[in-house]
């Protein structure tokens, strides 16, 4: 899972739900949420919803991909302009994300030490969105691999999709050789 999606992932497997995880940028392993990712969200959301032209028309300049997405991609000119428009449109667009991040930003995961399959946990070397004091891992199992996904930004697979792929398979593989968590069926 890649955010929001990671913390997911480890929750399921303080669950017992999961034969490995491998958590991308997960969000939730901070002390207290970090302000200037709420912030950053808050008013890209904002823009999404409020500027759609004024955006569309700087998002298809390379200049303007690198201002306005490189808080999560690492590589923003490298983006298509289309595909950054979609990006931000769909932000401005998704119900619920300002109820889910006011939420979120409220709360941390915790109680991760007894999770017993293999944890990965990937941040890109060109996070922005989170900072370091939101990647602790205090709350996580010993064993927890951590990698760095070079080049890479809060959403790591429009910079490097094989990279991220490599990293979710190898972290499949070790999860194949661990023995079947609690409750599972097979």
């Amino acid at each position: 899972g890649n955010s929001v999606g990671g913390w997911t992932a480890l929750e399921l497997a303080k669950l017992g739900r999961a034969r490995s995880v491998v958590a991308i940028g997960p969000a939730g392993l901070w002390e207290v949420s970090p302000r200037s990712s709420y912030w950053s969200l808050r008013l890209d959301r904002f823009g999404a919803r409020r500027l759609d032209a004024a955006l569309t028309r700087a998002l298809r300049t390379r200049a303007g991909r690198i201002a306005l997405m490189g808080q999560v991609v690492g590589r923003p000119q490298q983006l298509p302009p289309d595909d950054a428009i979609e990006m931000i449109r769909t932000m401005g667009r998704t119900r619920g994300f300002r109820e889910h991040l006011e939420l979120t930003t409220r709360l941390r995961f915790e109680g991760g030490h007894e999770i017993r399959v293999p944890v990965t946990v990937a941040f890109g070397t060109r996070e922005r969105l989170l900072p370091r004091k939101g990647r602790l891992r205090g709350e996580l199992p010993p064993h927890t691999r951590w990698i760095d996904l070079e080049g890479c930004g809060h959403v790591p697979m429009w910079d490097d999709p094989e990279l991220v792929a490599r990293t979710i398979l190898e972290a499949a593989s070790v999860g194949e050789a661990a023995p079947a968590p609690v409750g599972s069926s097979g």
